[in-house]
């Protein structure tokens, strides 16, 4: 079991981060103050590798004496 993990690379290259068309969903709760109107937001986002040779992972271990 490494102790660490370290990402280097050009994450502007290797990551893509996706905006979801469904955007923003707002959801009224009312149930749990009442008198109060809140609501709560959720924005969906998505991210994936695109390019697996601009990033690379290190895995670190510690030697203890």
């Amino acid at each position: 079991m490494p102790d660490g993990v370290i990402g280097l690379g050009d994450f502007k290259r290797g990551y893509f981060i996706v905006d979801h068309e469904t955007g923003i969903r707002t959801r009224p709760d009312n149930i749990t103050e009442p008198g109060f109107y809140k609501v709560h937001t959720d924005k969906y986002l998505g991210g994936g590798l695109v390019d697996s040779n601009a990033i690379k992972i290190l895995e670190v271990k510690t030697t203890s004496k």
